[in-house]
């Protein structure tokens, strides 16, 4: 009898070793070294300049640009970040010395404003037949400017081509406005306006890695093509 008895308890006690066993076997496992597709780790925004374009930035942010360092500089090749900024100062739009660029940017803008007003935006009738048909070429060649580029089909930015094409003809009589000028002005318009995309994404960049959020910000292109409508 406390043979058999023995073998009893033996076997309970194994029966419930196996039932514990089992139960912490069915238990699950956490890794906390997996992400999940909404758990994803943080993106790096932060892009490091190559040598050629921090020796842009180096010669573009001096008080004073050396100009003939930027010529020699940009021989080879501008990097599209900085070749706004480089493109205005080689050709003359901005001054080397930035103390004075705010307010030279302003004196030329209001001039440019004053432009339009006295050639653009007057009535057709006081128009002069050789103004009326060079406005009606300017306005047949815009449509057709990089049919495929997005940035030429936007409304605004075809505005600003047509002003400052028949204001650029009304301003050089000489040689008014013949086809293929249209073609020189977009290389221009489409590397100035990338200086606010440039500038936006920089915002976006830096809006994002202070949230943590990945999501991109599609709103700012109709506040560069509002600016490019007001510089253009």
């Amino acid at each position: 009898t406390t043979t058999t008895s023995s073998s009893s308890n033996a076997t309970i006690n194994n029966n419930d070793s196996n039932t514990i066993n089992n139960s912490s076997e069915k238990k699950p496992t956490t890794n906390t070294n997996t992400y999940t597709q909404n758990n994803k780790p943080p993106k790096t925004t932060t892009k490091t300049m190559n040598y050629k374009e921090a020796e842009f930035e180096k010669v573009i942010t001096q008080p004073v640009v050396n100009i003939a360092a930027l010529r020699k500089l940009s021989w080879n090749g501008i990097p599209a970040r900085h070749r706004p900024q480089s493109w205005k100062i080689l050709l003359g739009y901005l001054p080397t010395n930035t103390l004075r660029r705010t307010q030279t940017l302003k004196r030329k803008r209001l001039e440019y404003t004053d432009i339009i007003k006295q050639h653009y935006d007057i009535n057709d009738n006081t128009r002069s037949n050789a103004e009326q048909e060079t406005l009606r070429q300017v306005l047949v060649d815009v449509p057709r400017t990089a049919p495929d580029v997005p940035l030429f089909r936007n409304d605004l930015v075809r505005q600003s081509l047509s002003r400052l094409l028949y204001i650029w003809a009304c301003r050089h009589p000489a040689s008014s406005y013949v086809q293929g000028i249209n073609d020189l002005a977009t290389p221009l318009l489409s590397v100035f306006l990338s200086e606010y995309y440039y500038n936006q994404s920089s915002s976006s960049s830096i809006s994002s890695s202070g949230s943590g959020s990945g999501g991109s910000d599609t709103s700012g292109s109709g506040s560069s093509n509002n600016n490019a409508n007001a510089n253009s």
